[in-house]
């Protein structure tokens, strides 16, 4: 599989403030690569870098294996980004909008009504004479999705593209991205780990502008849970029932959240024996319980498991 971006060793420096430091990966062609990190990890600033708002204070980066210095206006034409503010005439309805982007990306007029009735049915837009300034955070959300699609983009960047919007629409998205990756590579940033384990098939996750972990999602998590194993939830039906347990049984593998028990094992082959041999050495406990279920590690587990090491 070819590379669609190469990012080579990217600093970032903000008057002292170090945004990026040594962020090195590749980004390979027709896949959903999900850039991960809390609020200030670097995202925005490499995303910003690579879209040419920013120069790196050192490092490179080549798309399509051709090293970029200057954004050309063909260049331009094939990353299209969809940023998290929405980014929309008002005043005009959704089919202006279009329109005039369609036409900024120097499509021709057939085209580019050709282009408008295919994303509206995909996105379901439906009445296209509505004002944007009428439209619902997620119609919105849609609307701008189409305009980034519109110019027949080879990658296509959606910044923080899932925050606040509904879950039809939320599903739309994702029901669209897992389509068009079969010609179009897609980079999603996100602080939702669970958004991209389900999208995503590789990550970089981003902390204090590093690169922490960088590969397939898949085999991320499952080389974590080689070490972690999984995780035993017992519910209990009063709170006060897991706080006594919690007393009894205090130990480095147990952990105690409002009225349930997380209970880590290290071996992942076992749980079925390990929840049975639970019960029955607790059988004081056992009416208490309300639910005992397997927990499998996820990306969440292991980006929480990273940030706590650093």
């Amino acid at each position: 599989m070819k590379e669609a971006i190469k990012i080579n060793n990217i600093h970032k420096d903000y008057k002292g403030v170090k945004a990026l430091q040594g962020v090195s990966f590749n980004i390979k062609q027709n896949i959903i690569f999900g850039l991960l990190g809390s609020n200030g990890a670097g995202k925005s600033t490499l995303l910003h870098i690579i879209t040419g708002l920013l120069d790196p204070s050192e490092g490179d980066f080549s798309i399509f294996g051709e090293k970029i210095e200057n954004y050309t206006k063909e260049l331009k034409k094939e990353v299209a980004i969809v940023p998290q503010e929405i980014s929309l005439y008002d005043e005009l309805n959704i089919y202006e909008n279009l329109y005039f982007f369609g036409n900024a990306y120097g499509l021709k007029k057939q085209e580019i009504i050709e282009r408008i009735n295919e994303l509206s049915e995909v996105l379901k837009l439906g009445d296209l004479k509505r004002k944007v300034k009428n439209l619902s955070g997620g119609y919105k959300r849609r609307t701008s999705l189409a305009i980034g699609l519109i110019g027949h983009p080879k990658i296509l960047i959606l910044d923080e593209a899932m925050v606040g919007i509904d879950l039809e629409t939320k599903k739309i998205i994702s029901d669209l991205l897992k389509r068009i990756k079969e010609y179009i590579t897609i980079i999603i940033t996100t602080h939702s780990v669970r958004e991209a384990e389900e999208l995503c098939d590789c990550i970089c996750f981003l902390h204090k502008g590093k690169k922490i972990v960088y590969g397939k999602t898949e085999e991320i998590i499952e080389e974590f849970s080689k070490t972690h194993g999984e995780k035993i939830i017992v519910e209990f039906k009063k709170p006060e029932f897991a706080r006594e347990f919690f007393k009894d049984h205090l130990n480095k593998n147990i952990e105690l959240k409002e009225d349930k028990i997380y209970i880590k094992f290290s071996s992942s082959k076992n749980n079925s024996k390990d929840i049975i041999n639970f019960v029955n050495k607790n059988a004081k406990y056992d009416k208490l319980i309300e639910s005992i279920e397997i927990n499998n590690p996820g990306l969440e587990d292991v980006m929480l498991e990273l940030m706590d090491s650093e």
